[in-house]
């Protein structure tokens, strides 16, 4: 009687186990997307420390080029105008760099 018994038990708790399994694959579910997004989060700020250095410098130039007007170094400052306007070209469609552009329209 004690076998059958133990079997009872144990059939109870696979039930109670398969009446679990749906919200356990939804939570799993749940877990993965927040995980895919942040994966993707940290994968954009590792871009954007991996390329700090070259953001900082774009993002200095329109003081480089009133420094460089204040202070008389016009060729510096019609180099510094066509390499924006490379970078203009190139780069149309980064929205910083139509920030920029249309912040400051003297450097195109």
């Amino acid at each position: 009687m004690a076998t059958q018994e133990e079997f009872a038990r144990v059939q109870t708790h696979l039930e109670l186990l398969s009446q679990g399994i749906p919200k356990m694959k939804e939570a799993a579910g749940k877990y993965l997307d927040t995980v895919g997004k942040i994966a993707s989060d940290q994968k954009a700020n590792n871009l954007i420390l991996q390329q700090h250095a070259q953001i900082i410098e774009f993002l200095e130039i329109p003081q480089l080029l009133d420094t460089c007007v204040r202070n008389q170094y016009y060729e510096e400052a019609l180099e510094l105008e066509t390499h924006v306007q490379k970078l203009k070209t190139r780069l149309d469609s980064v929205p910083i760099v139509q920030n920029i552009v249309t912040l400051h329209p003297q450097l195109v």
